[in-house]
C-alpha cells in the first residue's frame, strides 16, 4: 500500500501528537502522585503555602502588561529555562548538577522557580537536603492552589531582591522603577539579576560586580535586547 506525501505528513502528525499526549498525560499523573504525597508528608508546611498563595491576588498588582510579560519571560530565560514543561521541578537539570558537582567538583543551582516560590513562601532557607526535598515535593502542589500562569508573577511579587528590597514594589521602589509603565530590557534585568546576586545591606563592590554581570548575562539572553 502507498501512500502520497500528504498522507505521509498526516501520519506523522497524528504519531507526534500521539507522543505528545502520552509524555503529558504521565508528567500529569506523576505530579498529581506526588504532589499527594506532599500533602501528606508535608501537611503543616502545605497548609501554610496554601495559605500564604492565596492572599496574594496577582491580578490586582498594578504592573503594566508588558512590564509583568517581559520581567517574567527574563525571570524564566534567566532562572527556569524549562519552567513550562517541568511538573514543579526538573529531573534533568538536578542530574546535571549532580554530575557537575561529582565530576568538576562545581556547585550548581537546580532549584525551579516553583521550588524558589515555595522556599518564599514557607520562610524555611536551611541548607539541608531535607528542605531540598521538601521543596521538591511541595513545588508539585502549586497548580492546585493557584494557575501555572501566575507562579512567575507570584514570585516575583514575593521575591527577595536585597536589603528594603523584600518584593517586587520594594525592589522597583528602592530602585526608582516605575513598573506601572512599559520597562526597558535593562530595567528588567536589574530586577532578574538580584533573585542571584540580592543587593547588600552594607556597600560591596564585588556583590556590585556580580550584579552588572550577571544583567550583562540576562541581556545577552534575549533577543533584539538595548544594553
Amino acid at each position: 500500500m502507498s501512500y502520497n506525501n500528504t498522507e505521509a505528513l498526516s501520519l506523522r502528525a497524528v504519531y507526534i501528537d500521539n507522543n505528545f499526549l502520552r509524555v503529558f498525560n504521565t508528567k500529569r499523573v506523576i505530579r498529581k502522585a506526588l504532589a499527594y504525597l506532599a500533602k501528606i508528608i508535608y501537611k503543616k508546611d502545605f497548609s501554610l503555602l496554601r495559605e500564604g498563595l492565596l492572599k496574594i491576588n496577582v491580578s490586582y498588582l498594578d504592573v503594566h502588561p508588558e512590564t509583568r510579560k517581559l520581567l517574567e519571560n527574563l525571570l524564566v530565560v534567566g532562572e527556569d529555562k524549562r519552567h513550562l514543561r517541568h511538573i514543579g521541578f526538573d529531573f534533568l537539570t538536578i542530574m546535571r548538577a549532580i554530575k557537575h558537582r561529582i565530576l568538576y567538583k562545581k556547585r550548581e543551582g537546580a532549584s525551579t522557580i516553583d521550588q524558589q516560590l515555595v522556599r518564599v513562601i514557607i520562610g524555611d532557607y536551611r541548607k539541608t537536603i531535607s528542605r531540598k526535598i521538601k521543596e521538591l515535593f511541595l513545588s508539585t502542589v502549586l497548580p492546585d492552589i493557584v494557575k501555572k500562569e501566575d507562579i512567575r508573577m507570584i514570585y516575583l511579587f514575593r521575591a527577595y531582591y536585597g536589603t528594603k528590597m523584600e518584593g517586587i514594589l520594594e525592589a522597583a521602589e528602592k530602585l526608582n522603577i516605575d513598573i506601572n509603565r512599559r520597562i526597558s530590557y535593562g530595567e528588567a534585568a536589574h530586577f532578574i539579576a538580584r533573585l542571584k546576586y540580592p543587593e547588600p545591606k552594607k556597600f560591596s563592590k564585588n556583590k556590585l560586580k556580580k550584579i552588572k554581570v550577571r544583567i550583562i548575562y540576562l541581556l545577552a539572553l534575549l533577543p533584539n535586547s538595548k544594553r
